[in-house]
């Protein structure tokens, strides 16, 4: 049995559900945190002296969704970062997380002209002043938990890019190299984040409880393990660019209910087509079309994880959107404004939404789909919806979908269990819905400013992969 050392919130424990699906272990639940087990494209294998080799992954792609060269470079990105500042790789800072309710490892960028024991030594006692933020590092500790920040990755993808998701990858540190962050997190932080790290240093001492062994510690105890991933840049907490009130509004017992209350929620809901409401320009009507993409595709990916802890956690990143040859185009508005790219022509302002905060999942309390936010939504991307129902259909129990979840994601059956039923549920009630006339496919952008994005009821049959032509 697997079990999560979870500090603030419920404990639940994942078990192997050997009567439901057992086929998509190739052996053991051992295996999950076994650094030998065959995983990935390619392992990278980064020495430590009189230790077991540190290893990251880089992970095999469900075969169909929409992993682009960016998200293979940046994989790659990943796993060259170094923690111990010798070759192979790219030495890096690895400093713990002062200002959190996490105690993650920030993977900073060395300092000009010093080593990483340098530049360790200047910046990882303070929050301030530090280098680069290159990436960020996570266990299955407080409310995180490693498969819901790998899985997301993953099931973006596969819904076509929903939530812009950054990459992320398996990697694990050697413990004792771990223990010397924590020393620093539990020296120079403060408050619940320095019991958490305090907590980290009581587990550290003793890794083969197994009341938390396999959720953070390698099979021989030797290493911790879990998810990096790319940090984002030039993001901000979401404020509606149409109403300026932020999104990031959450209740002290019903967690959602101050987000449905907003105005861009009630949007979504809101029952009339979008061609009679929105603008068909790109001036007028992207921002809107956009952000009620983005809002359907949140509400969409959180339900089918099970993410417990969005709202207060959604950020945004600006871009200026332009159409060429009738092809709707973007370009972030951080590189416009730096040079590095030029302002496209007629180019408008545009705010999209970034799930960055994805580890709060898979074994915790699913608000969306408890407050039956998913049946609340009257429109979606056509897109999204046809990628949730091919994704239905590769979800058997022994096929190559759900095996890469167990071996890429390190789900455990009752994980993948999870995630399967969460899965066909959603495009039951979709696909109801769809049918019904109640939700309308009307939200792909160069579709509306077409005015192809009527709703057309055959289109609720449709499934379909995101890489296909």
């Amino acid at each position: 049995m697997r079990g999560l050392p979870l500090l603030l919130l419920p404990l639940l424990l994942a078990c192997s559900g050997a009567d439901s699906g057992a086929d998509d272990f190739a052996s053991d639940e051992g295996e999950l945190v076994d650094p030998a087990a065959p995983r990935g494209k390619a392992t990278v294998a980064y020495a430590v002296a009189g230790r077991p080799d540190e290893i990251c992954v880089v992970p095999d792609h469900i075969a169909g969704a929409d992993y682009g060269k960016g998200d293979g470079d940046d994989e790659k990105e990943l796993c060259s970062y170094n923690f111990h500042g010798t070759a192979p790789g790219k030495s890096v800072a690895t400093c713990p997380k002062l200002v959190s309710t996490n105690p993650g490892v920030d993977i900073q960028e060395l300092a000009d002209g010093k080593t990483k024991e340098q530049t360790e030594a200047a910046t990882c006692a303070h929050d301030e002043g530090r280098t680069k933020l290159l990436a960020k590092y996570k266990q299955s500790i407080t409310c995180s938990y490693t498969p819901s920040i790998l899985g997301y990755y993953h099931v973006s993808r596969a819904l076509g890019g929903a939530g812009d998701v950054l990459p992320a990858v398996v990697r694990t540190m050697d413990l004792e190299e771990h223990k010397k962050i924590t020393a620093v997190g539990v020296a120079h932080s403060t408050d619940l984040l320095n019991q958490l790290w305090r907590q980290w240093a009581s587990w550290e001492a003793n890794p083969s409880n197994p009341r938390y062994q396999d959720a953070l510690f390698t099979k021989d105890h030797l290493q911790i393990y879990g998810a990096l991933q790319m940090n984002a840049r030039g993001e901000e907490k979401y404020v509606d660019p149409i109403t300026g009130k932020s999104l990031n509004v959450r209740g002290a017992t019903d967690f959602s209910a101050p987000f449905r209350a907003t105005a861009a929620y009630a949007a979504v809901k809101d029952a009339r087509p979008v061609g009679t409401w929105v603008p068909r320009t790109l001036e007028g009507g992207a921002q809107r079309i956009v952000q009620m993409k983005d809002i359907s595709d949140m509400v969409l990916i959180d339900t089918l994880m099970a993410q417990q802890d969005r709202f207060g956690n959604i950020h945004s990143v600006d871009y200026y959107y332009s159409v060429e040859n009738g092809a709707v185009k973007k370009v972030k508005k951080s590189k416009v404004d730096s040079g590095e790219k030029p302002m496209p022509a007629g180019g408008v302002l545009v705010r999209q939404m970034l799930l960055k905060d994805n580890d709060c999942g898979v074994v915790k309390t699913n608000i969306e789909k408890q407050a039956g936010m998913l049946g609340e939504l009257r429109h979606m991307s056509a897109a999204t919806y046809k990628h949730l129902r091919w994704l239905n259909g590769q979800m058997a129990p022994g096929s190559e979908t759900a095996k890469l979840f167990v071996r890429e994601v390190l789900m455990t059956q009752r994980d993948l269990d999870m995630l399967r039923a969460n899965i066909a549920d959603a495009e039951r009630v979709l696909h109801t819905a769809c049918s019904a006339g109640t939700l309308k496919l009307d939200l792909d952008l160069e579709d509306h400013l077409a005015s192809h994005n009527d709703h057309d009821a055959s289109i609720c049959e449709a499934a379909e992969a995101p890489a296909s032509p």
